[in-house]
């Protein structure tokens, strides 16, 4: 049996408006009496512990998703605006992997019901660690919205689940219900998403591995084998030998006291470092000894090797042989196995030295157990059903190493469509403000129209806003009006009446800057109003009518 409930403001941390409570509790009692029997026991009504067993990929991914929504909240009797931001997200993360064990993705709460009401439970804290605020301990509910959707699931065991998504979000593709553990053949094990810069791309990965085993890493034209796999590298360690010395020390009476000491001499060597693949490689296998025998699948949870921009680098020189391994059966492990060469031998030797081979035998199919001890020895390479390589693809990047066929084959793809995320973000030119899709709509038909691509597009993500949603003058000029004429108009001229100056000429990159490097407010609004981007109120409501060089240019008939 399950039970669903909206919060309200004064069910949460994060409220739509300021409250005067002073702490969160659910609110119960519309749930029903008699569901809430059934859900917590016939004698729910006295003050007994209720066992919630709460899942951290759940947790996480709804902690992502509301970064990502970047909606105004308050926090508890504050008037200030809670800034829920790419820090407030790495604080929630990382309190998650402190709560919960590295190998178990379940942690077992308690919530007791109001010793004085029994229309509530109050959500008493997680775990001692205390909260970056100054403000108490950890609580669960520091992970909840007002307008989040909790579900509270009975168990056999009679324990209660509780899982919180957020219900009608377009901006989030992401489930917040996780990916079972016996389901992982439903996931694509090689996925490259791709689309126009600022789509999203990253943002999809990070929240389909929220909560889960990450190794990332970024490829770029100097990317090679040693950088991806490893190499050998130097460092400093003892030599095993110490040196007696005598030194002096002046007192001050203006004596001197010698003093006999002992001085370690340090050297040079050279080790071999594991890299970004060979670190999730190790980890992926090592899942399967921590699954402990219990069965296919049975635990086993997955690990994620990330490439952010694969196509900046090489990837037939950055992949090498591993190219072979990329090939994968239909349980998800290489159909063909490669020769480890020494080094990486006994790298993989040394890291696989305490594994139980015996458990992880019963983990996988039988043609995969008659290798495991060779897999373990680090003698061969091959690559285990549950590690998933995601990679990224700027469709703007695709001309610097292409991607060959051969290589292609052996990737899902996933496009990332450029779309309207709804956010309201605007551009602030001055007093004014302009609409940020409205915008993107025109300048990406303007780059289609003279590109005849879809590569030079920008997606919504595409430059970063301040927390109200506005972007700076001096960001678009730095970071889109950059873009725009040095990576896509210059090949292809700028001949297009969007680009002209009001006097007869043509707006040239050096005319959206002052002299002392300042970017020009008049140049910017010229070329917004030359592409008819529609105005907005400060609130990013529709508003403000056309500017004054628009009504000027429509009097006369001409384009702005």
């Amino acid at each position: 049996m399950s039970l669903e409930k909206q919060l309200a403001d004064t069910d949460s941390v994060y409220c739509s408006k300021v409250t005067s409570s002073n702490q969160s509790s659910i609110f119960i009692s519309n749930l029903g009496d008699a569901e809430l029997e059934v859900l917590f026991g016939a004698d729910y009504k006295s003050d007994d512990n209720v066992r919630l067993r709460l899942d951290k990929r759940n947790l996480a991914f709804n902690a992502v998703a509301h970064a990502i929504d970047g909606k105004t909240w308050y926090k508890r009797k504050s008037s200030d605006k809670w800034s829920i931001d790419s820090s407030w997200l790495n604080d929630r993360l990382a309190t998650l992997e402190k709560v919960f064990t590295e190998n178990h993705n379940v942690f077992i709460a308690s919530l007791n019901k109001d010793d004085h009401s029994t229309q509530r439970l109050y959500m008493k804290g997680m775990t001692a660690l205390p909260r970056e605020d100054g403000g108490g301990v950890i609580a669960l509910r520091d992970f909840l919205f007002s307008g989040d959707v909790i579900v509270l699931t009975k168990l056999d065991n009679g324990d209660v689940s509780f899982e919180v998504k957020i219900p009608d979000n377009p901006i989030v593709e992401f489930s917040t219900k996780q990916i079972p553990a016996t389901d992982l053949k439903s996931q694509p094990r090689q996925l490259i998403i791709y689309g126009a810069p600022g789509t999203g791309k990253s943002w999809w990965i990070k929240g389909h591995t929220a909560g889960g085993d990450v190794v990332r890493t970024t490829f770029h034209p100097d990317s090679d084998y040693s950088t991806f796999v490893g190499a050998y590298k130097p460092s400093m360690e003892d030599d095993g030998f110490k040196t007696v010395v005598t030194t002096g020390e002046v007192s001050p009476s203006g004596s001197i006291a010698k003093k006999d000491g002992l001085i370690t001499q340090k050297r040079i060597v050279y080790k071999f470092v594991a890299q970004a693949f060979l670190k999730a490689y190790v980890k992926a296998w090592r899942k399967f000894a921590d699954a402990d025998g219990g069965g296919r699948g049975a635990g086993l949870q997955p690990v994620n090797l990330v490439i952010e921009e694969i196509n900046r680098g090489n990837c037939a020189q950055i992949f090498g042989d591993l190219f072979q391994l990329l090939d994968r059966n239909d349980e998800g492990f290489s159909e063909y196995e490669i020769a480890a060469d020494d080094d990486l031998r006994r790298y993989l030797a040394e890291a696989f030295r305490d594994v139980r081979g015996a458990g992880a035998a019963k983990c996988v199919p039988s043609a995969v157990a008659e290798k495991l001890e060779r897999v373990f020895k680090g003698e061969i390479l091959l690559l285990p059903e549950n590690l998933y390589i995601w990679a990224t693809m700027n469709t703007s990047d695709q001309s610097l190493f292409p991607i060959d066929s051969a290589f292609k084959r052996r990737w899902e793809w996933k496009y990332m469509p450029i779309h309207d995320a709804q956010k309201g973000y605007r551009i602030v030119v001055g007093a004014d403000a302009y609409d940020w899709w409205d915008f993107l709509d025109k300048a990406n038909a303007l780059v289609e129209g003279c590109t005849d691509s879809e590569d030079k597009k920008l997606g919504y993500f595409f430059c970063k806003t301040n927390p109200d949603g506005t972007i700076p003058l001096e960001r678009f000029v730095g970071k889109v009006v950059f873009y725009l004429w040095n990576d896509v108009f210059r090949d292809v001229g700028f001949d297009h009446e969007v680009f002209a100056d009001g006097a007869g000429g043509r707006l040239l990159f050096k005319d959206f800057f002052s002299s002392d490097g300042s970017a020009k407010t008049e140049a910017v609004r010229r070329f917004l109003e030359n592409l008819r981007v529609a105005k907005v109120s400060s609130d990013g409501e529709p508003g403000g009518g056309a500017s004054p060089a628009v009504a000027e240019a429509a009097a006369e008939g001409t384009p702005a």
